[in-house]
């Protein structure tokens, strides 16, 4: 895990993309030198308040967010990679998965096999 200045986040995504990954809880938001995770609604009051400092709260992920096409993210549960009785983790995806993914035509199409 990397931890992000919480303005930092909302100056990639802004300010509505960040706070719906607050309230979805994708990522958490942290209070200074405590490190006290911030609840979400308060993380939201913040980046209203001020997008550019966001009330000085950093911000950690909560999943692995993959860019698989240009206007395609996708999120899986982040180094947990195995079941217990009470997770079933999203897995990571694999190079192979990018790779069918990269190859799917985005536009409707007769046929996938060439030549038909």
């Amino acid at each position: 895990h990397r931890v992000l200045p919480l303005a930092r986040v909302c100056q990639l995504f802004g300010p509505e993309c960040t706070k719906l990954l607050l309230r979805l809880r994708a990522i958490s938001a942290i209070a200074g030198n405590e490190c006290r995770l911030v609840e979400p609604e308060e993380a939201c009051t913040a980046v209203d308040a001020n997008s550019f400092s966001c009330g000085a709260f950093f911000a950690m992920s909560n999943v692995a967010i993959w860019p698989v096409e240009e206007d395609l993210l996708v999120a899986t549960d982040f180094e947990k990679t195995f079941s217990d009785s009470t997770l079933e983790p999203v897995m990571y995806i694999s190079e192979d998965s990018l790779a069918l993914l990269a190859a799917a035509p985005r536009e409707a199409v007769t046929s996938l096999l060439e030549g038909q």
